[in-house]
This record gives structure tokens, C-alpha cells and sequence, in this order.
């Protein structure tokens, strides 16, 4: 129990935040401890993106990509540890110092949000898609194989490759969490990432507001409870966003449509109005983490990028924002065109 709980808190406190420092270090933001846990979960799922795609193309057991991830973020942190090594001290004080002067409208966004993870969290919501997505995770434990096997009965051998899959493999994330915490998968999916991956979803839906709210902390307050509560009521069909996160969060095609695709948006607009070097290297790991998700991210993001730097390109008359975008677009040109390629 005890190594259960420290690894949880690794994987889902440490590294999330050491690994965001890796971003933020080089913006100055007030609200960096927030924006460290956002980054550091799009780097995990980077990470696990780049090693998963080879291996399992590769046909290679599950337990090198656990180890190769576990790995590299190791590694990553430490290098985090370094470049931060006088920047985390006062991170956390300018956190501890903004608690004293909490708003109520903050207390009453947090009531929201952990209200929504605890239903997911409590109860039990019944998938269809668990047949695919959560059998993937526990075969990869269970048979140390990935994507080798037929998810629908475990005991026969894939002659090829699922390209609708092996690209997005979004399950294999959900096995490595599993195997390092020596939980479930189904467990992990319906119980621990509602209660971590909600919370993220509005704290990125607060930072959008905060950017685009003249950075007015109140507003932005006032704009999630709206939010949450258009969230609560917008169960209009299972197959809405509305009901993807507050239903089916830990799906990959969940989490791109309510954190990845609205962060990469954030970014983007950072990446035009600030025009930094860390911006687009922000985006571009957007990019690697949207692949991972769902195979629809990598269609998505590059037209919703797209319209974006073409309306910035003719704003602010930069020819280079375009080719910015293209660099970092490429994760999901290689994957497609590596899809259509291999199909």
C-alpha cells in the first residue's frame, strides 16, 4: 500500500510538475504551479507517445516501454531539478502566499470540479469502448504484448498491426500508470484518472480565461463555474464532449477534445502574441501529446492550428509564424503520413 501511494505520488505529483518546470522556467507567469502539473502531464504522454509508436511497430514487449518511460522521466526531472534548483523554493511560497487571499469564487470552482471527480471517482459508468481501450491496457500487463493480440479474445495472435491504434496508443499510457501503481487497469481508468484528469481539464479552461480576460483572476473564477455548470446540464448524447468528460475522461478521444486541443489553442495564442522560442517548443509537445490521445488528433490539431496561423499570419503580416507552424505540426504529418504509408 505504501509503494502504491508513493508511486502514485510520482506519477502523479512529482514528475507532473518537475517535468512542467522544464517549460515554465522560461515563462514568467504568476500562476507557474498550475501551468508546471498541465505541461508535465502533456510530457508524459509526449514521452510515452515517442517510445510507444517504435516498439510496438517493433512488435516489442510491453515492459520496455514501461521501463523506457519510467526512464526518461527519471532523467527529465533531474534535469528539471537542475535548471530549477533555485526557482522551486519560491514557486511554492508565491502559491502558499496566493491561499491567504483566496476569493470565494474560487472555492466555489474547486466545490464544482472535485464534485464532478468524485461522481466519476465513486461510481460506476459502464463503456462499451472499455472492451477495446481498457482490454489493450491489461493485456499489455497481463501478456506483456502490445497490440499483438486480438482485444476481443486475448488468445489469438494479430497478423497486422491495427494502424487505426498503433498510432494513438493512448491504452499503453493506462498500462504503464497500472504496472507502476500494480493496480488494474480498469481501476486506473475509471477511478484514478477522473479524479487527476478533470481537474486538469478546468485548469485549463482557467488559464484560457485568465489570458483572455485581461488576466483578471475574478472573471476568470466566474467563467469556470459557468463552465461547470454548462457541463453539468449538457448531457445531450454519450457522444458529446460535455458528456466525454464528465463520463468517459479516460479515453484518449476525451482527453483531446477537453485538454488537448484547448491547451494547444492556448499555446498557439502565446506563440503569436509573444512569439518566443519555449512557446513553440510548448506547442510542438502539444502536438506529440495529441497524437498519443486519439489517431483524430492528428488530423484535428493541424486544421484547428491552421486556421489559427493563417488569421495570425495576415494579422500580423509574419510569414514565419506559418513556417513556426509547420515545425510543429510535423509529429502529426510524420504519423499520417507513417499511417497511410504502413496501411
Amino acid at each position: 500500500m505504501i509503494q502504491k501511494a508513493f508511486m502514485a505520488g510520482l506519477i502523479f505529483g512529482v514528475f507532473p510538475e518537475l517535468l512542467g518546470m522544464l517549460i515554465t522556467k522560461w515563462n514568467k507567469n504568476e500562476h507557474r504551479i498550475f501551468l508546471n502539473y498541465i505541461y508535465g502531464i502533456m510530457i508524459e504522454f509526449a514521452v510515452t507517445e515517442v517510445f510507444a509508436v517504435p516498439l510496438i511497430i517493433l512488435k516489442k514487449p510491453f515492459h520496455i516501454l514501461s521501463a523506457y518511460w519510467l526512464m526518461s522521466c527519471i532523467i527529465l526531472c533531474m534535469i528539471s531539478i537542475i535548471l530549477n534548483a533555485f526557482n522551486i523554493k519560491d514557486i511554492f511560497k508565491r502559491f502558499i502566499e496566493s491561499l491567504k487571499k483566496i476569493h470565494w469564487t474560487v472555492i466555489l470552482v474547486v466545490l464544482l470540479v472535485l464534485s464532478q471527480a468524485f461522481v466519476l471517482t465513486r461510481y460506476a459508468h459502464i463503456d462499451n469502448d472499455d472492451s477495446r481501450f481498457v482490454t489493450y491496457a491489461t493485456i499489455a500487463i497481463q501478456q506483456d504484448a502490445m497490440y499483438t493480440k486480438e482485444y476481443n479474445t486475448d488468445a489469438i495472435d494479430i497478423v497486422e498491426l491495427p494502424m487505426r491504434d498503433i498510432f494513438s496508443p493512448f491504452p499503453m499510457y493506462t498500462a504503464i500508470v497500472a504496472k507502476h501503481l500494480d493496480i488494474h487497469p480498469a481501476i486506473v481508468a475509471h477511478t484514478i484518472f477522473p479524479a487527476i484528469l478533470i481537474p486538469i481539464a478546468y485548469m485549463v479552461f482557467w488559464q484560457i480565461a485568465f489570458a483572455l480576460l485581461e488576466k483578471d483572476m475574478v472573471r476568470a473564477n466566474v467563467f469556470c463555474v459557468i463552465i461547470s455548470v454548462i457541463y453539468m446540464f449538457g448531457d445531450f448524447s454519450d457522444r458529446f464532449y460535455f458528456t466525454h468528460l464528465l463520463y468517459r475522461i479516460w479515453q484518449g478521444k476525451a482527453i483531446l477534445a477537453n485538454i488537448v486541443i484547448p491547451m494547444s489553442l492556448l499555446v498557439y495564442y502565446e506563440c503569436a502574441t509573444q512569439n518566443r522560442i519555449i512557446n513553440w517548443i510548448s506547442l510542438y509537445i502539444m502536438f506529440i501529446a495529441g497524437c498519443l490521445t486519439s489517431q483524430m488528433g492528428i488530423l484535428l490539431l493541424p486544421i484547428c492550428i491552421g486556421v489559427l496561423t493563417v488569421i495570425y499570419m495576415i494579422k500580423y503580416r509574419k510569414i514565419s509564424y506559418g513556417i513556426k507552424s509547420l515545425c510543429a505540426v510535423m509529429p502529426c504529418l510524420i504519423y499520417g503520413f507513417m499511417y497511410l504509408l504502413m496501411k
